[in-house]
Formats: structure tokens, C-alpha cells, sequence
């Protein structure tokens, strides 16, 4: 936490120390107390993303220790990132594992006079973070020489990003995303995420194996070859260009068949495998 607190200062010479304990109190708490409410986050977002001004040269986001980021807003909105995903991003955020209790006693454990900042000062702070009640906000000197405008996220959704900004250039239009990669290289992973925050339809090639009869040694030395392509052009590929309800059965591994169908319609993100990278 020191180092953490020695970086930010360096980073911004013009934090106070509120500044310091409010980036303590994110690092441990991250963003639930902003989250009474989707839509009251949702609507607190929309307005201050209105009002700021995008930025494609500031960094996407800062890691500020315990797992935690702030994700800048400047920099989503010259990515094209809207708010109800970012509120999104927030919801699946709220995971702390510490309480305020741990953020008091780290910010007693933190010696600011020899961060060049006032330990009478801060001591003052830390009295009023005792209330459950009291929400840290950014010094007046901070705002006037950073204007910081960003949300809290987990750490975890970092590796969602790069997606989320290449698909943010497709809002508005009725695409299908094909996501390939080694085994066990994040697929299902990244497609959750994706679906959980911009609210895609996923659909698994694990769904789409070939029966075990069909496993010959000829089918399965061809790339792709243990996926039936077949059903997954006629339940799927087709239905999804012809605008249709898509109605596929998942492949059972117990019973060695496709099962009973399940429905979905829109836009869809499909999660595949074997190539290594993402299309």
C-alpha cells in the first residue's frame, strides 16, 4: 500500500490528503457504496460522461492495488464504451473483501508527514471515516488539476477490455462474433464477461460436438473436424441470417446426443475453439 500511495503522489503532486485515503478506501472497498441502485448508478454515469470531454490520449484505466482499477471515462467515451456498460462493469465490481473497519485501521498505519502531507490533517479525516455515513471525495486542489472522471471496476475485467472496445465500434448493428483460442486460453471466460456486460447472446461450440460414432480418425484429423459443422450451419448460421428464432440442442456428454432445444434471438457471440485470437 505504501508503494501504491508513493506512485499515486508522484503521479499527482497536487493530491491532498483526502486524496490519499480516498484511493486507500477504493483500493479496499472498490465502487459499492455508488451502487444503491443500477439505474441511480446508470443515471449518475450517463450524466457525468455527458459532461466530460472525450480524450483518446488519456490511459483507459489506473490500477490502484487490491484487485481494483479506475476505469477513465474520457477515454470510454472517445472508445465509444456507453454508460450502461460501464454500470455494468460496476455491478460486477461490488466484491470487497475488506470492510471499513480495514480502512481505517491502513489509513492510521500510513505515516504522511513522511509522504511530504500532514499527519494532523489526515488524522482528521480518518476520525470522520469512522462514520458509515461519510463518503471520501477528491480535494478541491485535485479536481482543479486532474478533473478526475472515472469509475471503480475489478481488476478481473481488464482482460474484457480490448473486446469491449472493438465491439463498441459495432453498437447499433446486428453482428456475429466468432471468438477462437488455444484450450483453456480464457474463451468461455471472456465470453461471459462480454455477455454479462454488453448483454450478447452466447452460444458454445462445446454445444455442437459430433457423436461419439462420428469420431472417426479421418473426421477428427481435419482442423475443427470433432464440431458438427452441419447442424451448427442449420441450427444456427441459417436461422441467424434469415432474421429467424434460433432453436439449436446442445450436445449432451452424458447421454453422446443433442438434447432438447433451447431458444435465443439477436445478436449472438460465439464462443469456439482453437486458433488463438480473437476475431
Amino acid at each position: 500500500m505504501t508503494e501504491l500511495i508513493r506512485t499515486h503522489i508522484a503521479r499527482y503532486p497536487a493530491a491532498q490528503e483526502i486524496d490519499v485515503i480516498k484511493l486507500v478506501f477504493q483500493s479496499m472497498l472498490g465502487c459499492g457504496h455508488l451502487l444503491p441502485a443500477y439505474d441511480n448508478a446508470l443515471d449518475r454515469l450517463t450524466e457525468e460522461m455527458d459532461s466530460c470531454t472525450a480524450d483518446v490520449s488519456e490511459p483507459l484505466y489506473e490500477r490502484i492495488g487490491n484487485d481494483y482499477c479506475r476505469l477513465n471515462l474520457r477515454r470510454c467515451k472517445a472508445q465509444g464504451i456507453p454508460a450502461k456498460w460501464i454500470a455494468r462493469m460496476m455491478l460486477m465490481s461490488d466484491e470487497p473483501t475488506y470492510g471499513r473497519v480495514d480502512v481505517v485501521k491502513a489509513c492510521r498505519e500510513i505515516d504522511f508527514d513522511a509522504l511530504g502531507l500532514s499527519q494532523t490533517a489526515s488524522d482528521d479525516w480518518i476520525l470522520r471515516l469512522e462514520d458509515e455515513a461519510f463518503l471520501p471525495s477528491h480535494s478541491e486542489a485535485f479536481r482543479a488539476a486532474y478533473a478526475p472522471a472515472y469509475r471503480v471496476i475489478s481488476s478481473r475485467l481488464l482482460f474484457a477490455l480490448p473486446a469491449l472496445c472493438d465491439l463498441a465500434r459495432l453498437q447499433g448493428q446486428r453482428r456475429l462474433i466468432a471468438m477462437d483460442g488455444c484450450c483453456a486460453s480464457g474463451k468461455t471466460t471472456l465470453a461471459s464477461m462480454l455477455h454479462e456486460i454488453t448483454g450478447a447472446a452466447v452460444i458454445h461450440m462445446d454445444d455442437f460436438f459430433i457423436p461419439h460414432a462420428q469420431k472417426t480418425p479421418e473426421r477428427l484429423a481435419i482442423p475443427g473436424g470433432n464440431a458438427d459443422i452441419t447442424r451448427f450451419r442449420s441450427e444456427v448460421i441459417l436461422p441467424y441470417c434469415s432474421r429467424q428464432m434460433i432453436r439449436f440442442r446442445p450436445y449432451s456428454c452424458c447421454n453422446h446426443h443433442p438434447v432438447r432445444p433451447v431458444c435465443d434471438c439477436g445478436g449472438l457471440l460465439l464462443s469456439a475453439s482453437h486458433a488463438g485470437r480473437y476475431l
